[in-house]
C-alpha cells in the first residue's frame, strides 16, 4: 500500500454509504424496523431502541435474511 492511500475494505463501505437498510423505500424500512424492535430488540433498553440501531441490526442481517423476516412476519400476521 502506498504512503497516504486508505483502503477501504467492503464494510467500510457499506458503512460511509449508510449500508443496506439505505436501499430500502421508506415504508419498507418502517416496517422492517418495526419487526426488528418487536423480535431482535425486545430485550433492549427503552433508550436503545432507536431506528438507529434497528437499521444497524437490518445492515447486518443483509438481504437475504430480511426478505424471509419481512415474508415469515407478513405471513403471520395474514395468518391470524
Amino acid at each position: 500500500m502506498r504512503k497516504g492511500v486508505i483502503d477501504f475494505d467492503l464494510s467500510d463501505e457499506i458503512d460511509r454509504v449508510g449500508g443496506f437498510s439505505t436501499t430500502l423505500n421508506f415504508a419498507d424500512r418502517q416496517k422492517l424496523r418495526a419487526i426488528t424492535k418487536r423480535v431482535h430488540m425486545m430485550y433492549f433498553p427503552a433508550d436503545m431502541q432507536s431506528d438507529y440501531e434497528a437499521d444497524r441490526i437490518i445492515d447486518q442481517m443483509g438481504p437475504e435474511t430480511v426478505a424471509y423476516l419481512i415474508r415469515h412476519n407478513l405471513e403471520g400476521k395474514s395468518d391470524g
